[in-house]
């Protein structure tokens, strides 16, 4: 993992009542949300940047009023069924309809 020192200029409303340290990880966040928004970030590499599991950093993302639910579009959602029922049939199990 590469590190990258920036400096950045900010408002003094932004700089009052936060140590340095606070206002590090609030920009480390944002930038960890920004790259999960953009689709950089899968939600694994969230969990693994923030030190959480895979659904403890689901609910940070929701609580920072993220959501994390990502819509399939009609064509993967075809694929994924036809995947769940082949593997269904395979091991003998009834697939819903």
């Amino acid at each position: 993992m590469a590190f990258v020192s920036v400096q950045i200029d900010l408002e003094d409303i932004l700089l009052q009542e936060q140590n340095f340290e606070n206002q590090k990880q609030a920009i480390r966040e944002g930038l960890i949300i920004r790259g999960y928004l953009n689709g950089r970030l899968s939600m694994g590499k969230v969990a693994e940047m923030l030190g959480l599991g895979y659904e403890e950093a689901a609910n940070w993302l929701a609580h920072q009023g993220i959501d994390t639910w990502r819509e399939m579009s009609p064509e993967m959602e075809k694929i994924t069924k036809d995947n769940a029922r082949k593997l269904a049939h395979r091991l003998n199990l009834k697939f819903p309809e």
